[in-house]
């Protein structure tokens, strides 16, 4: 991206409350200033979201969001299965699984598979 310098003035906010419509699924966005946070009904929601991530549209905006320093938490239920902020950005398993920017945090991938599984 190096057509996008950072702004030395004032760090990036978002405000925003969306609804996303994935198949028959609704996933919600919420921008709290430096924070953006995705609340996924599941991990197959989840799944959905990924792929739709792979667009060059939202693969813009991830980059550009991961650039500006603005935190992203994607959570199934109250649990956070993904995300980045400054210090934790995509790693070896982001890239094997195509998340790109984003990292995936195994241990909440697990704990919502387990949540299911007692709800289910």
């Amino acid at each position: 991206m190096s057509d996008v310098r950072p702004s030395t003035h004032s760090p990036l906010r978002v405000d925003a409350d969306l609804r996303l419509r994935l198949g028959d699924t609704d996933v919600l966005v919420r921008g709290y200033g430096s924070s953006v946070v995705v609340e996924a009904p599941s991990l197959r929601a989840v799944r959905q979201l990924r792929r739709a991530a792979r667009q060059w549209p939202v693969q813009r905006l991830l980059a550009s969001l991961a650039y500006s320093g603005v935190a992203l938490d994607v959570r199934v239920g109250d649990v956070s299965v993904g995300g980045f902020d400054r210090e934790r950005r995509g790693g070896l398993l982001s890239r094997v699984v195509g998340t790109g920017p984003v990292s995936v945090y195994p241990e909440g991938v697990v704990l919502a598979a387990l949540r299911r599984g007692r709800t289910g």
